[in-house]
């Protein structure tokens, strides 16, 4: 009998507990994730909740519009009065179901505690083999989530052993709220909105040149045109940019840059005998 009354009261507070969270959910959403949580370390079972819209496998993954399958972040707080609350809504902030390509890995491993929210996902593009893992680590600061940590590795296929690493901070990217979309599409990816300083001008222009050995020449050449405008005088990045040019079969640009490149060279005193053979075959 006791064990009977044990369970009763396991399943009521079971379907009470469910049915507080479900309060909680937009007409025509539907749970796809849901992990616990201690995000404010006030020993209290706060809630991630990730919602898709009910709809949305009605949807081919590739589709000849641009809408796309967002789906929602949801961060439920439980209060001193042992009830919940929502303290976090946003369609922006994790990726939508066709965002990771052929993977279905859209939130691998997905924590919120001290603050910080942290997840993976890997994107597996639908036309060839390459295909990266990303890692998101934002602080939930005024309601807000900004960008803390940004990892990135990169395969050209299933057997590569080698990927480009690159690991990003706060300190690269001006603060504003972060909005996966615009982090990752378009014309205002993680690239574009970087900030070229002293600090990372090194790192940076070694990742492009790793970029550009994975034929990632888009990216390549965005972050070297973006180091030069900041530092005219790094002779290193304009031989990058001008291997670059020479790839693309920008024959013209190629020898003008790969003449700056010389000209540096001459004015900064380097060693002249360090300059590739393959730069004065190719300015003949």
């Amino acid at each position: 009998m006791k064990n009977l009354i044990q369970s009763f009261f396991l399943i009521w507070f079971g379907a009470l507990h469910s049915q507080q969270l479900g309060n909680f959910i937009p007409t025509n959403y539907e749970i796809s994730l849901k992990k616990e949580c201690d995000f404010n370390s006030d020993k209290q079972k706060d809630y991630i909740l990730i919602l898709s819209n009910k709809k949305e496998n009605e949807r081919p993954l590739i589709s000849t519009d641009n809408n796309i399958s967002k789906r929602m972040l949801l961060i439920l707080k439980k209060n001193n009065n042992n009830k919940y609350e929502k303290v976090f809504e946003s369609n922006e902030i994790v990726p939508c179901r066709e965002c990771s390509g052929k993977s279905d890995n859209l939130y691998s491993d997905i924590s919120f505690n001290n603050y910080i929210l942290k997840f993976s996902t890997t994107n597996y593009p639908f036309d060839g083999n390459r295909y990266f893992t990303s890692t998101y680590s934002l602080k939930y600061e005024d309601n807000k989530f900004y960008l803390e940590k940004y990892e990135e590795k990169f395969y050209e296929n299933a057997e590569d052993d080698n990927p480009l690493k690159v690991n990003l901070s706060n300190s690269d990217f001006e603060k504003r709220p972060f909005d996966f979309y615009l982090f990752n599409f378009g014309n205002n990816t993680w690239e574009n909105q970087i900030i070229v300083n002293n600090k990372n001008v090194a790192y940076l222009n070694n990742i492009a040149f790793y970029y550009l050995q994975k034929n990632q020449n888009n990216i390549a050449e965005i972050l070297l045109e973006k180091i030069l405008q900041n530092f005219p005088e790094r002779v290193v990045a304009w031989l990058n940019l001008a291997d670059l040019q020479w790839k693309l079969e920008e024959r013209e640009k190629a020898k003008t840059f790969y003449e700056k490149y010389i000209s540096l060279m001459k004015s900064q005193g380097k060693d002249l005998n360090k300059i590739p053979l393959r730069v004065y075959e190719r300015i003949k």
